[in-house]
């Protein structure tokens, strides 16, 4: 029986088999496990689907790459070892049932193999998980959701919540409805944020569908806040773990935030409601853990971050606008082009977005639904 080190080595060498997209016409797909999400294909004209359901005993249903002189020797010290694959491949950017290709060096994933507005299993919930754990932002592309099979999606990762601000649509009341005319000057989500940030309990996750898109640009980008926390410097991680930001929506929301006609305008088709929660303020560290990675992300926006706490709007200006650059680094960000059928998922607890007004001549309609998620913390 082989050791735990020589699986691991073993599973290495699967992961760059798969990972030269078969380029060599001798590889085999077929299943070892739970993990690599992709059709079995037995196209060997030498090992033969009974056979390799035999060298596994039918039990193990993950699918991966091998040499065709490699498979039996693989297969058999993956089935005597197959927990501790099981272990591995837990931690690694791999998934049972979906594909998923980066879209950029810090975050973004574009996931193939799902049918969005289909009823999920329990497998394809696990995946879906994970792989927003793992890339923080995840793309669908061709996806037909309606409001109801979008609640649905957004219901896999938790309580769904209605906006405290902008009222829903009227049969879907959770289902906010984000339009830019065409002419408009301003546009909703027009500066880096986190979404409600101002909340006791924050947005988690955040889903966002297009509707109707223009021909070109009005693009959202995404910036991931564990890269940015990662490449501080070690006095500067110390400082701010004693830190603690004050959010508030007044800025973003109230009528006193704009000039009345800007606020008018930023408004449109969207129906703001009066509400107690614009002159409130929320304190939440500046550092947070994630609640299911366990990284350390910044939490601090410069659309709803007011200051630090115990420090005055001046004093705290110069430190919150080196952070809001920091985290806006080009290097630590992706680009969503949008087109018809898009879905677009983030987590909030470790990224920050915006929404890009670079064509006023062309409307633009999208849907959103959130997630309440939990207080954050260190």
């Amino acid at each position: 029986m082989k050791s735990p080190k020589k699986v691991q080595n073993t599973l290495t060498r699967l992961r760059t088999i798969r990972e030269e997209k078969l380029t060599n016409r001798k590889y085999i797909r077929f299943g070892i496990g739970d993990f690599i999400g992709v059709p079995s294909i037995f196209t060997s004209h030498k090992h033969t689907h009974t056979q390799l359901q035999e060298e596994l005993f039918g039990e193990i249903q993950c699918y991966a790459y091998l040499k065709m002189q490699a498979v039996t020797k693989a297969a058999r010290n993956l089935f005597f070892h197959r927990q501790e694959v099981r272990t591995l491949c837990a931690s690694a950017n791999i998934y049972q049932q979906i594909t998923v290709n980066k879209v950029a060096g810090a975050l973004g994933g574009e996931v193939e193999g799902i049918e969005l507005h289909e009823p999920l299993t329990a497998t394809l919930q696990a995946d879906l998980k994970k792989a927003l754990n793992d890339h923080s932002v995840l793309v669908f592309r061709n996806q037909s959701l309606e409001p109801q099979s979008h609640m649905a999606l957004a219901e896999v990762f938790g309580k769904i919540e209605a906006h405290p601000i902008v009222k829903g649509l009227p049969d879907y009341p959770n289902v906010l409805q984000i339009v830019k005319e065409p002419g408009a000057p301003t546009r909703f989500g027009e500066v880096w944020h986190s979404d409600n940030s101002y909340l006791e309990r924050p947005t988690s996750i955040s889903i966002l569908r297009s509707l109707e898109v223009p021909p070109y640009g009005n693009d959202t980008l995404l910036t991931s806040t564990y890269a940015s926390y990662d490449t501080l410097s070690e006095g500067m991680k110390a400082t701010l773990l004693k830190l603690t930001g004050v959010h508030s929506a007044k800025r973003a929301f109230s009528v006193e935030g704009h000039r009345k006609e800007n606020f008018n305008e930023k408004e449109g088709k969207m129906a703001y409601m009066v509400n107690e929660i614009l002159t409130q303020e929320t304190r939440h560290p500046v550092v947070c853990t994630h609640p299911d990675t366990g990284r350390p992300a910044l939490y601090i926006n410069s659309m709803f971050t007011l200051r630090f706490d115990g420090w005055t709007e001046e004093e705290s200006k110069p430190l919150l606008d080196f952070l809001f650059q920091h985290i806006a680094r080009p290097e630590y960000s992706c680009r969503i082009v949008w087109a018809p059928g898009t879905v677009v998922m983030w987590d909030n607890q470790c990224t920050q977005h915006i929404a890009l007004g670079d064509n006023w001549e062309h409307r633009r309609i999208m849907q959103r639904v959130t997630v309440q998620g939990p207080r954050p913390s260190q």
